[in-house]
């Protein structure tokens, strides 16, 4: 295991208003950032699908959409799609499930397996979103640079005029 803590690209030191360039590297790699937002991969679930629309806006927005960075997402996307499939199941049958013998008595009372699958679900997802500093903790370390104003509809255009 490497001493330290690993190191931070650029783009979020940047983000976090720590960026001196005197500790900048001046070979560092720089991902080829997405210009627009890709569709979704298949096989995400429908919960996985709406989450890919709402973090690939906002890191794109930020200027952080790479193409190296899909799989990870998908995969976070993945896992918050499971989370909320296991959730419905634990819902449905209860945190508890009876396990009956082959003349349907009850034999014992076990916690529903789909609680620890939803908790492993719930625990890759988080892992993945401070990542890309999708959490609340996370935001707290990231600050907004200059943001190119959003062209104005024709009518905000129209009312704005002196």
């Amino acid at each position: 295991m490497p001493p330290g803590r690993p190191a931070k690209p650029t783009a979020v030191k940047v983000l976090e208003g720590t960026y001196r360039p005197d500790r900048a590297l001046s070979n560092e790699v720089q991902p080829d950032l997405l210009a627009q937002i890709p569709e979704p991969p298949e096989g995400l679930g429908e919960w996985g699908v709406r989450e890919w629309h709402v973090v690939c806006r906002w890191l794109h927005d930020t200027g952080n959409l790479a193409a190296t960075d899909l799989s990870l997402i998908a995969a976070y996307c993945n896992e918050v799609s499971n989370y909320w499939e296991y959730d419905a199941q634990v819902k449905s049958k209860g945190a508890v499930v009876a396990i009956k013998n082959k003349d349907g008595l009850v034999v014992r009372v076990q916690k529903n397996p789909f609680t620890a699958l939803r908790k492993d679900s719930l625990d890759a997802a988080l892992k993945l979103a401070t990542q890309f500093g999708f959490t609340p903790s996370a935001r707290t370390r990231l600050t907004m640079g200059a943001i190119p104003d959003k062209p104005k509809s024709k009518m905000a255009q129209l009312m704005n005029r002196k």
